[in-house]
C-alpha cells in the first residue's frame, strides 16, 4: 500500500511540475511575441533598406544618374524613421 501511495504522489508531483513548466513557457512566449518580434520585424525592414541604399549608391556611382541619388536619399530618410521607431 505504501508503494502505491508513493507512485500516486510522484504522478501528482510530475503533473504539477508539467503545469508549472507549461505556464512558464507560455509567459516567455508571450514576451517574445509582444516585445521581441516587433523589434525583429523592424530590424528586417532596416536590413532591406540598407541593401536598397547600397544598390542605389552603387548604381549612382556607376551611371551618375541623379534619380538614383534621390532614391538613395529617400531610403536614407526612411531608414532614420525606422531607427527612431525601433529604439524606444
Amino acid at each position: 500500500m505504501v508503494a502505491f501511495s508513493l507512485i500516486i504522489s510522484l504522478c501528482v508531483n510530475l503533473g504539477a511540475f508539467n503545469i508549472y513548466s507549461s505556464n512558464k513557457s507560455l509567459v516567455h512566449s508571450q514576451d517574445i511575441i509582444e516585445r521581441e518580434l516587433p523589434l525583429l520585424i523592424q530590424d528586417e525592414k532596416l536590413l532591406y533598406n540598407l541593401a536598397q541604399r547600397t544598390a542605389f549608391a552603387r548604381t549612382y556611382i556607376l551611371y551618375g544618374d541623379e534619380s538614383y541619388k534621390e532614391r538613395f536619399l529617400q531610403y536614407t530618410e526612411e531608414s532614420q524613421v525606422i531607427q527612431v521607431i525601433s529604439w524606444p
